[in-house]
């Protein structure tokens, strides 16, 4: 099946076999984008990458598209005036809409300081001839004072002295979002840890698309299936059948524990371990790798 698209002459898009609910149920998670705005020296990127890796250590597939980081590849040709700021957004928009489309959980990092530039990618992300997606809006609310004062990569100090223009803001304004679905902001006067930031985003995916989190993940070897909460960890205990594997995740806050119950397990012949090795952890566990399904 082919239908037009938007408004280029003779472009066409090409429906594939394996769609969005195929490959869902493959990688068991649901995909969706998670915004993270505000000024610099907010801690954009350090929440990107502390929920980044709290999803990973749930067994969530998801991936960063760090604001800096697009600029060495996808958006080197940009700058910062108004018009590239928007290309910029845009380009972004798209890449994490495909992500999305792929399963993927996507943290884009990005100042983006135009509401409407934000709105035009919620906009597409709900265009439901293209994908089903949820974008999740985190606002760094965090006062300028506070993001200068930190100005870990100097930038503060160069727009201050007039050697960089066009710096948000200073001479440059940012456009707080109207309708963001978490605030992320100081408490008393103390910021919350890059841990606490990324947990508030995670109850926040639990509590309104369980679907992304909660999924039943199930994996295979030969003949036999065991199914859990989530996949197997490089870190986990395995031990014999009819047990439970327990795994702990080291965070910058602290050390959280989960434990991952196994639903039904299946005895698995010598035979049918073709496909999985046994090996030994650098703390002498026994652990399984899966090296091809």
């Amino acid at each position: 099946m082919m239908s037009t698209m938007g408004n280029p002459r003779n472009v066409f898009w090409h429906e594939c076999a394996v769609g969005k609910a195929e490959r869902q149920k493959l990688i068991d998670q649901q995909g969706c984008v998670v915004w993270i705005t505000g000024l610099s020296g907010s801690g954009k990127s350090t929440l990107a990458c502390s929920l980044n890796r709290e999803l990973h250590s749930r067994g969530k597939l998801s991936y960063v598209l760090d604001g800096d980081n697009v600029r060495h590849g996808l958006n080197k040709n940009l700058g910062f005036s108004p018009e590239d700021r928007t290309e910029n957004i845009r380009r972004v928009g798209e890449v994490a809409k495909l992500f999305a489309d792929a399963g993927f959980i996507c943290i884009a990092s990005l100042i983006s300081p135009y509401r409407k530039d934000r709105d035009a990618c919620r906009a597409m992300l709900s265009d439901r001839n293209f994908i089903e997606a949820m974008l999740l809006s985190v606002f760094m609310n965090m006062p300028l004072e506070v993001c200068e004062g930190r100005d870990s990569k100097g930038l503060y100090k160069l727009a201050r002295a007039g050697k960089i223009k066009g710096f948000t803001g200073i001479d440059d304004p940012y456009e707080p979002p109207m309708n963001c679905e978490i605030k992320i902001e100081q408490k008393n006067g103390v910021c919350p840890t890059p841990y606490d930031m990324a947990l508030q985003v995670v109850a926040y995916l639990d509590q309104t698309n369980s679907k992304i989190l909660t999924l039943k993940y199930a994996w295979s070897i030969g003949s036999n299936e065991r199914r859990c909460s989530a996949p197997p960890r490089v870190g986990d205990a395995t031990k014999e059948a009819g047990s439970t594997t327990g795994g702990v995740t080291a965070n910058g806050g602290g050390v959280a524990s989960e434990e991952v119950q196994q639903t039904e397990v299946v005895k698995r012949p010598k035979e049918a371990m073709r496909g999985a090795t046994m090996m030994e952890g650098c703390d002498g566990r026994r652990q399984r790798q899966l090296l091809k399904l």
